[in-house]
């Protein structure tokens, strides 16, 4: 018996509903949609019960530990005022990234670590490449003097 099986036709009281879509390859839809067929369903009223049948779930169980393991981490964040700090690593509003080697608008700096590098300090990145920043850094000087 399946899961849709004891839900084939029911009809629910409940009258406010919301839509959850999803894409699926064509051979899958295909298989599900014959499935709910079979059964009498449309594969609106068939997702509706399958998620109704996987809430159910007692804790603890797979679907629980996933929904914790995407908890995002909380991080401490200093208040401290760290204005200036990327100053000394500026060349004309650009500050260098190690990672690409190319430099970047100060002002867009901490997005482009935190988006591209994964790194929530613009500075922190300098720092773990603080070599060849200032390698980076005297190179870009010595072009703008001439």
């Amino acid at each position: 018996m399946s899961v849709l099986d004891q839900y084939a036709k029911q009809i629910s009281g409940e009258r406010r509903t919301k839509t959850a879509g999803t894409k699926l390859e064509a051979s899958l839809y295909n298989k599900f949609v014959k499935h709910c067929n079979e059964r009498g369903l449309n594969t609106s009223e068939a997702l509706r019960f399958l998620v109704i049948e996987l809430l159910k779930e007692p804790t603890g169980t797979k679907v629980n530990q996933i929904k914790e393991d995407r908890k995002p981490e909380i991080t401490q964040v200093s208040k401290e005022k760290t204005t200036g700090h990327l100053q000394p690593f500026t060349v004309n509003g650009q500050v260098p990234c190690p990672l690409c080697d190319k430099w970047m608008n100060k002002k867009s700096y901490p997005r482009h670590c935190r988006d591209i590098h994964n790194i929530t300090s613009g500075y922190e990145l300098i720092q773990s490449h603080l070599e060849k920043v200032n390698q980076m850094v005297a190179q870009q000087r010595k072009k703008t003097e001439q």
